[in-house]
């Protein structure tokens, strides 16, 4: 794996419950939770880049035994010491430190009808 720079590496390959962490976080789901936009917000700055990836999300969390949003953390898309976009670096799963429905869940609520009746 080749990263952006060497100080990304060390605060990526830490492990998750030492503080500080940057996270490469796999979104699965297509739906919004009910009026938390945190799940998907993005940084303006990225309106005039590629965004290979809208299903990955890069933050810097505090230290954690299992993901949770509820927890503390920053939203980045930029690394904080080259200046690198990360949505346009980080293309490939084989990045991703937390993914949804393997490593945590969103808790997103099913439709009243998601029975089919």
């Amino acid at each position: 794996m080749k990263f952006c720079c060497e100080n990304f590496e060390s605060y990526y390959r830490i492990g998750n419950q030492t503080w500080p962490n940057f996270r490469i976080v796999k979104i699965k789901s297509k739906l919004l939770p009910e009026g938390d936009l945190r799940y998907f917000a993005r940084n303006k700055q990225l309106n005039k880049t590629r965004h290979k990836r809208n299903d990955f999300r890069f933050y810097i969390t505090m230290g954690y035994v299992k993901f949770e949003f509820l927890k503390p953390i920053i939203d980045m898309a930029f690394c904080p010491f080259c200046g690198t976009n990360l949505y346009d670096f980080y293309v490939s799963d084989e990045y991703a430190n937390e993914i949804e429905d393997e490593t945590f869940t969103l808790g997103l609520r099913k439709p009243d009808n998601a029975s089919g009746k």
